[in-house]
């Protein structure tokens, strides 16, 4: 697993600059987009890191959820990490009124499958040699809610600890020769992305891409299989 990442920032607004982990020796990806000051990324991330390296070693480990029964073990560790992680900071810091919150995309391989969770951004893409680039994952930005016109500076629509109760959604699918794992945080997934054809998806193909369509602040990350 290798990863390439970059922000592009516009003057129409700032996107927060996610916080990335990215261990190649796990195969382990973790994006976290902060809005507020009030998280300790790091701590969150050894959080996320410390359940599932726990959970993978001791099969008695128990949760205060219930488990899935369509997600396997693997799965259903990453799901209850980040449902206990907003739990957490839910009655840390938004029981009584919002003060943080953060989007969230966790990811990691397993021989040939790749799992991965998200809340919010960043959107997340599939490109696979022979076929247009198909999304996995779409969360619009609430500023497109607010606008009919030109869209607003970006807002995030959904948080990890902004409720007591959230729905986690954990995904998976078999990895293919050549497949490329395209996240990116922007308002909208453009067009002009999904056209790309398969000698046009380099890193820095994809990113020129998208500084040229719009004035839009965007991150983009890309995980080479």
């Amino acid at each position: 697993m290798k990863f390439t990442e970059r922000s592009f920032y516009s003057s129409e607004g700032l996107r927060p600059r996610p916080y990335i982990y990215f261990n190649s020796d796990q195969n382990l990806l973790i994006v976290l987009t902060n809005w507020s000051k009030n998280l300790n990324k790091e701590s969150i991330v050894k959080y996320i890191e410390n359940y599932l390296l726990s959970s993978s070693m001791d099969t008695e480990v128990t949760s205060p959820f219930i488990s899935i029964p369509n997600l396997g073990r693997t799965a259903n560790s990453l799901r209850t990490s980040l449902l206990l992680l907003n739990d957490m900071i839910y009655k840390e810091h938004n029981k009584n009124e919002f003060l943080t919150g953060l989007e969230i995309f966790v990811g990691f391989q397993r021989e040939s499958e790749f799992i991965f969770a998200h809340i919010g951004q960043p959107n997340i893409l599939i490109s696979r040699s022979g076929k247009n680039i198909l999304p996995l994952h779409q969360n619009l930005d609430l500023s497109l809610d607010l606008s009919f016109t030109k869209p607003l500076p970006p807002v995030p629509s959904k948080l990890l600890g902004l409720e007591a109760h959230i729905e986690i959604e954990v995904e998976s699918f078999k990895l293919q020769p050549e497949d490329q794992l395209i996240l990116l945080s922007y308002s909208w997934i453009p067009k002009e992305l999904l056209n790309l054809k398969d000698s046009q998806r380099s890193f820095d193909k994809i990113s020129s891409t998208l500084a040229d369509i719009d004035d839009q602040s965007f991150w983009l990350g890309v995980v080479q299989f």
